[in-house]
C-alpha cells in the first residue's frame, strides 16, 4: 500500500446484493446503498462482512399509503411523512450499530412556483430533531439536469443552498459528489435562458430533448472553458464548506445525453476511466487533485461508480483507488 493511499479514509460503495462481489477482496470499510424495502434482515446483512460498514446511504424511494413515492423531506404530505419514518429507522439502526454516517438527498421542490430558501428553512426545522441522535447525517448534492429541473428540482444543488439549510439546521453534514457538481455546473450556465423558454413552450417534453442536446453541442464544441467552469464551481464550493464524505465519481460533461432515462452516458464513471459506454466514447474530464487537494485529511472518500456491462466493477474501484493514490502524491510531492 502507497503512503498516499494509506493517509486516505477509502470506502467503496455497496448494496447488499453486490457484497458477494467483495468476499475475496481486501477492502476495509465501505458505504452501503438501499433500495428501500430491505427488511431487518436485510440490514443486518450489511454487518456480515469483513468490511466495516462506515455510512448508509438512504433509498430514493419510499413506502406511502398511496404506493412508493420518491424520498423527498420537502414534502409535506404523505411522502414527507414517509421519508422521516425511514430516517428514523435508519438512525435507529446506525446508532445500534455504532455506524457514524447517513447520506441522504434532502429533495425536490417546485421552482415555478415555490420559493427555494423558504422550503429550506422550514425542512430544517422540520430535519432538527434527527440530526442529534449520535449519527453524523449528511446531506448530498444533487444534479439539477433536464429530467430534474423546473417542476421538479433538487432543493440543494450548489453550495448556497446546503449554507442556508445549515444556518437553520447547524448539526447537518455534507456529502460532496463530484459527478453530481459536473452536471449542475454544466446545467447552469443554460439555466436561466432555458427556463424562460420553457415556460413559453407548447409541449416541455420535446423542448426538454432540445435542452440535452443544445448543452451537447456546446461543451463539445469548447470543452476547455466547461472544464474551467466546472473547477472554478468546485473551488467556490470547497472553500466555503468541509465535506464529511466525498463522493469520488468520474464525469464526462461532453457526454451528458440518454437523459431521459438515468444515468446519463457519461455521468458516474470510475476515475480516471476512458473507454465506451452504451457505444460512445467517454472520458473522466474531472480534475480529482483539485478536490482532493482542498478537503481535511480526515474526510471519508467514497469510490463511487455505477455497475455497468461495460467494465469489470472490482477492477475499476481498484483502478480509481491507484488514480486517488497518484493524484494525491502528485498533491504532496511524492512519488
Amino acid at each position: 500500500m502507497s503512503r498516499e493511499h494509506a493517509l486516505m479514509k477509502l470506502l467503496v460503495k455497496s448494496g447488499i446484493e453486490q457484497l458477494p462481489l467483495f468476499e475475496k477482496e481486501n477492502f476495509s470499510y465501505y458505504e452501503a446503498y438501499l433500495r428501500g424495502d430491505e427488511d431487518d434482515e436485510d440490514l443486518h446483512r450489511l454487518l456480515q462482512t469483513e468490511m466495516k460498514l462506515i455510512s448508509i446511504h438512504l433509498p430514493s424511494v419510499v413506502n406511502t399509503p398511496s404506493g412508493k413515492k420518491g424520498v423527498n423531506f420537502c414534502d409535506q404530505g404523505e411522502t414527507g411523512k414517509a421519508s422521516f419514518v425511514k430516517l428514523q429507522e435508519l438512525l435507529n439502526f446506525t446508532r445500534r450499530q455504532q455506524v457514524p454516517y447517513l447520506v441522504a438527498h434532502l429533495g425536490f421542490y417546485d421552482s415555478l412556483h415555490e420559493d427555494r430558501f423558504t422550503i429550506l428553512k422550514r425542512t430544517a426545522q422540520r430535519f432538527q430533531p434527527y440530526v442529534n441522535q449520535g449519527v453524523r447525517v449528511c446531506l448530498e448534492n444533487v444534479p439539477c439536469w433536464t429530467n430534474i429541473c423546473f417542476e421538479n428540482e433538487p432543493i440543494i444543488s450548489e453550495v448556497n443552498h446546503f449554507l442556508h439549510f445549515k444556518k437553520h439546521c447547524p448539526n447537518s453534514g455534507l456529502t460532496f459528489d463530484t459527478d453530481h457538481l459536473a452536471i449542475t455546473a454544466v446545467f447552469q450556465q443554460f439555466y436561466a435562458g432555458f427556463k424562460k423558454s420553457y415556460l413559453a413552450s407548447r409541449d416541455r417534453q420535446i423542448f426538454r430533448r432540445k435542452m440535452e442536446q443544445e448543452m451537447l453541442q456546446a461543451t463539445r464544441k469548447d470543452p476547455d472553458f466547461f472544464r474551467e467552469v466546472l473547477e472554478q464551481k468546485m473551488a467556490a464550493f470547497l472553500s466555503q464548506v468541509k465535506p464529511d464524505i466525498v463522493h469520488a465519481v468520474g464525469s464526462d460533461f461532453c457526454q451528458y445525453q440518454d437523459g431521459e432515462k438515468l444515468p446519463l452516458v457519461g455521468e458516474a464513471l470510475p476515475l480516471g476511466f476512458k473507454g465506451m459506454i452504451k457505444g460512445f466514447p467517454v472520458e473522466d474530464r474531472i480534475d480529482h487533485a483539485l478536490w482532493l487537494s482542498r478537503i481535511p485529511k480526515d474526510t471519508w472518500i467514497t469510490i463511487e461508480l455505477l455497475l455497468r456491462p461495460e467494465y469489470d466493477y472490482i477492477h475499476q474501484i481498484r483502478k480509481s483507488i491507484g488514480y486517488l493514490s497518484a493524484a494525491k502524491a502528485k498533491i504532496t510531492g511524492g512519488s
